[in-house]
C-alpha cells in the first residue's frame, strides 16, 4: 500500500490506509464497548431500585424492632402481667368479681 509522506526535520511521517479488516475490528471492540456500558448503566439503575428497597424494608424492621423493645420492657411491669394474665390467660386477682351479662 503506498501513502502520502510527510517530512519535517529529521521526522518522516508516512501515511497509509489501514486494512479493512482492522476496521472492522476497532468498529467491533466499539460496538462490544457501548453493549457493555448500555448493560452497566441497566445494571447500575437495577441496583439502586434494589437499594432503596432494602433501605426501605431496614427502616420498617427498625420500627418492628423499637416496638417490640418497648412491649419487651413493659412485660416486666406488675400491669403488664396482670393484662396478659387476664387477657390471655382468663386469669384474675383472687379478690376480683366479675359480672357476665346476657
Amino acid at each position: 500500500m503506498a501513502g502520502k509522506s510527510l517530512e519535517k526535520g529529521n521526522v518522516r511521517l508516512i501515511l497509509q490506509r489501514s486494512h479493512p479488516m482492522l476496521r472492522i475490528a476497532l468498529l467491533g471492540m466499539l460496538v462490544l464497548c457501548i453493549l457493555s456500558m448500555v448493560a452497566l448503566g441497566i445494571l447500575i439503575q437495577t441496583t439502586r431500585q434494589e437499594t432503596a428497597a432494602l433501605r426501605e424494608q431496614a427502616l420498617e424492621l427498625q420500627e418492628q424492632n423499637q416496638k417490640l423493645q418497648d412491649y419487651l420492657e413493659q412485660l416486666g411491669s406488675v400491669e403488664a402481667i396482670q393484662r396478659i394474665a387476664q387477657e390471655e390467660l382468663g386469669l384474675y386477682l383472687p379478690d376480683t368479681i366479675i359480672y357476665h351479662t346476657k
